[in-house]
């Protein structure tokens, strides 16, 4: 900055230096400056597009410094981004210097478990931080969906992946999925057998079961029978009595 002015008639500390016209000799003044310590300049701090192309500005800092001063301003600490190397440069007397800081986006995994019974366009692999994910679980026989394995209980589930995420639909048995148990008799001929009661029974999907036997009057009783309830409720189980 014009501080003054110092000539051969001594110190003028007046900016604008005004010489009268006529005034005899010669005349030499040189300005006297002092460096400004208040030059502003820019720093930008940009993020990497979700898609991975292009930056789009996430903070810019107002800063002043001594004019010519060497400067490199610190970069910034952002979760899910890697941070450039600082860059050092000098304050330009105009107020004209900008320095700007790119940051690439990191990328997450995503991992997906039991695929067959998710409905998403999505597959394991790594995506780009805050990539947005959706996911649906399928519709499983006999069992109702619960939650996913990240805690949500969103059947129709979308997240954004900030973190390494494993994704898998937990799914919980039906206590109500049918079976039927038939009874029946032998013929009198002795040939062929003939149905005597039919029970239409609920129990938990995939859960074994061993329904009991009847007594018949006349009947030898079979062995009971152990089995595994269908999620499709197609279970049954026959009990052949033969006649004594």
């Amino acid at each position: 900055d014009l501080v003054g002015w110092t000539g051969s008639n001594g110190d003028n500390p007046e900016v604008d230096l005004v010489i009268n016209r006529g005034t005899i000799g010669n005349k030499e003044y040189t300005a006297n400056f002092i460096i400004d310590n208040n030059v502003p300049y820019t720093v930008i701090h940009k993020k990497q597009n979700k898609t991975g192309s292009g930056y789009t500005t996430a903070d810019t800092e107002h800063k002043t410094g001594t004019a010519s001063q060497e400067i490199t301003p610190p970069v910034k600490d952002y979760y899910g981004f890697t941070a450039p190397s600082t860059q050092t440069t000098t304050i330009e007397p105009d107020g004209s210097t900008v320095v700007t800081y790119e940051y690439t986006r990191n990328k997450f995994t995503l991992t997906l478990q039991d695929t067959e019974m998710i409905d998403t366009e999505f597959t394991s692999g790594e995506y780009y931080y805050e990539t947005s994910i959706t996911v649906k679980a399928k519709a499983k026989q006999g069992y109702n969906f619960v939650r996913w394995s990240t805690g949500s209980t969103e059947n129709d589930y979308t997240f954004n992946l900030n973190e390494n995420t494993t994704l898998k639909p937990i799914y919980e048995a039906r206590t109500d999925t049918p079976y039927t148990v038939i009874y029946k008799k032998q013929n009198v001929t002795g040939s062929g057998y003939t149905v005597a009661e039919t029970e239409n029974l609920q129990g938990t999907t995939d859960s074994p079961i061993t329904p009991g036997v009847k007594e018949y009057t006349g009947f030898n009783s079979p062995s009971t029978q152990t089995t595994t309830i269908k999620p499709d409720g197609s279970t049954v189980v026959t009990y052949e009595y033969t006649r004594i």
